[in-house]
């Protein structure tokens, strides 16, 4: 089930596959626990699949590589050791997304997140916002613990950057079958 104005509807049946041309993934984190640096990334799949009479699931991944927060030199010191290490884990994954109709206004995606090799369940609200028998558009919102990834340093510490990270995803879905 997902929702428009507060009316739920239910996606047709079948497979969705991610837009990227027309899709966003994105994430903002606090520096000095005020300001929002913000960011996204530019390489990314994702797939809802939605079956007859059971729940839609969702899967993707994020090449973590492809971060842009408008700052090459930072770009490189996140993909490095300290951080998301993509010489050792290239991917950002969504595992089991299970869909769940949250009443008439909302439903949201749950499924274990994998940064550097490390699994934790992430939820996600989710908002259906247009639908057609071949094209939706879905946005995503959520949040994560940096440091529950292993992401964390005494630089980041000392800079005052937040362990909490933002997400949003701005998904266009095309109905592939």
């Amino acid at each position: 089930m997902a929702v428009v104005d507060d009316t739920t509807i239910a996606l047709p049946q079948g497979r969705w596959r991610v837009d990227v041309e027309h899709s966003e993934v994105a994430f903002a984190i606090r520096h000095l626990l005020v300001v929002p640096v913000r960011g996204r990334f530019t390489e990314y799949e994702g797939l809802l699949a939605v079956e007859p009479g059971g729940a839609p699931r969702a899967s993707g991944f994020v090449c973590a590589a492809s971060i842009d927060t408008g700052d090459a030199k930072r770009d490189e010191i996140l993909c490095g050791p300290d951080f998301f290490d993509t010489r050792h884990h290239p991917r950002i994954v969504l595992h089991g997304g299970r869909v769940e109709a949250l009443g008439r206004s909302r439903s949201r995606v749950v499924g274990n997140l994998e940064i550097r090799g490390v699994r934790h369940p992430v939820e996600l609200t989710a908002r259906l916002r247009e639908t057609t028998a071949r094209r939706a558009e879905l946005m995503l919102e959520g949040h994560l613990s940096r440091s529950a990834y292993g992401i964390e340093s005494r630089q980041l510490l000392d800079a005052g950057i937040s362990d909490r990270v933002d997400i949003a995803l701005r998904l266009t879905l095309l109905r592939s079958g």
